[in-house]
């Protein structure tokens, strides 16, 4: 949550007092356009109040608007360096807007002044888990627990956290709290469900889906997160049941329909993938992961003429594109053109150095171009990283073999 504080001023400016109320009440009513004008007229005559800039930058931010908003919250902060609400917010907006390491640096600014700032303290645990700093997260979290021992927000990132850590026993205690203190609240639970679900329980998320669906009387949100849960699990006649109950629920939603594509695919029916991904792109003509897995459609059934615009098209948006540039290299490889393939699979493993398909591709093409010790090398890489890949899988066989549909943390029912 936004900080707005009070405003200080003095009595010979009671236009501008009147105002700023104005402004925080309109703001708390969801008027968030009437509290923006009300706003910008106090700041046309008052620009320097930082209290005013920083209810200003919630608005903007609010009304969508990114930039005003920490526009507003650094100027706020310049003119009063110790105001910690301000930079509680900027910081959150550079969090929001992938400005990560200043979102650190201004959070850790804060908790310098004052170590028990709850937003602050909770924004950077935020911030820890989205930035892979699993064991830094944790150790916040459970410092900002001491403070508010119940809050949703930090057990759910304490769960996360404590499960990427491998600490299954105290996730499981986590999560059994968190379903308590949700049992009756839908929305709640399907944030359980996604948490458990970012984690890799998929069947345990959901059984908490579908209880978060009971609750809600199948809202359209909960039915596709539980769709996408089915996919994860690898139970895809489920998965496509509940992304056509989506699409029934919001026909206007591209999501329902490439969410329905991706499980087609799933099950090697490509063309009606492809007929799925054609309505996303008339829904939403910009969608390049729409053009990208049309194009993988096309490819699978053998269209290769018709793929290689959309790879092309999604290549321009997109240059660094993985998967895209991968496919491309495989059309290129079909057409003889094995020099401009071998580029496009060097291109893939630049980003992506554990692209097994790759390697293997790219073995391939060294053969064809009589480049035998350059092709053994890939391919013994290919088999190094099949060889990893299958010992992960059954790793993850031996933790999760038998959970089936029973919500495992609770053990079975």
């Amino acid at each position: 949550m936004l900080c707005a504080g009070p405003i200080l001023l003095g009595q010979d400016r009671a236009q501008a007092q009147e105002l700023y109320r104005s402004a925080i009440a309109l703001l708390e009513a969801g008027d968030y356009a009437g509290a923006d004008e009300k706003i910008r007229s106090l700041l046309a005559d008052f620009p320097d109040i930082p209290q005013a800039l920083n209810v200003a930058g919630i608005i903007a931010d609010l009304r969508g608007q990114p930039e005003r908003s920490i526009a507003y919250f650094e100027r706020a902060a310049v003119l009063r360096d110790d105001f910690i609400d301000a930079r509680s917010n900027l910081a959150r907006l550079y969090a929001k807007t992938g400005r990560l390491r200043e979102a650190r640096r201004q959070f850790e600014r804060v908790l310098d002044w004052n170590p028990a700032h709850l937003p602050s303290l909770k924004g950077l645990v935020e911030l820890l888990y989205e930035t892979g700093d699993y064991e830094a997260g944790l150790e916040n979290a459970v410092r900002a627990l001491a403070q508010a021992p119940g809050d949703p927000e930090l057990l759910l990132v304490l769960a996360k956290a404590q499960f990427k850590l491998g600490r299954e026993v105290e996730a499981a205690a986590t999560t059994r709290r968190l379903h308590r203190l949700f049992a009756f609240d839908g929305e709640g639970l399907h944030a359980l469900g996604l948490m458990l679900l970012d984690s890799g329980r998929y069947a345990d998320a959901v059984t908490i889906l579908r209880e978060a669906g009971e609750r809600q009387g199948r809202d359209p949100e909960i039915v596709s997160s539980m769709g996408i849960g089915y996919g994860l699990a690898r139970k895809v006649n489920q998965a496509i049941s509940s992304f056509q109950e989506s699409i029934r629920l919001r026909p206007r939603e591209p999501q329902g329909y490439f969410h329905l594509a991706l499980a087609y695919g799933m099950q090697g029916r490509f063309d009606e993938a492809a007929a799925e991904l054609r309505r996303v792109l008339r829904l939403d003509p910009e969608s390049t992961d729409a053009a990208h897995h049309l194009g993988v459609s096309l490819y699978k059934q053998g269209l290769e003429a018709e793929a290689k615009p959309l790879f092309t098209q999604v290549q321009q948006r997109e240059p660094d594109r993985v998967e895209t540039l991968y496919y491309q290299a495989l059309i290129r490889f079909q057409e003889g053109d094995y020099a401009k393939s071998l580029s496009l699979l060097r291109r893939v493993l630049t980003f992506q150095e554990d692209h097994i398909s790759a390697h293997y591709k790219a073995a391939q093409v060294n053969a064809k171009l009589g480049r035998r010790t350059e092709a053994q090398r890939l391919l013994r890489e290919f088999k190094r990283l099949e060889l990893q890949r299958e010992r992960s899988r059954k790793e993850r066989f031996h933790i999760y073999a038998g959970v089936g549909d029973d919500f495992s943390v609770f053990g079975t029912k």
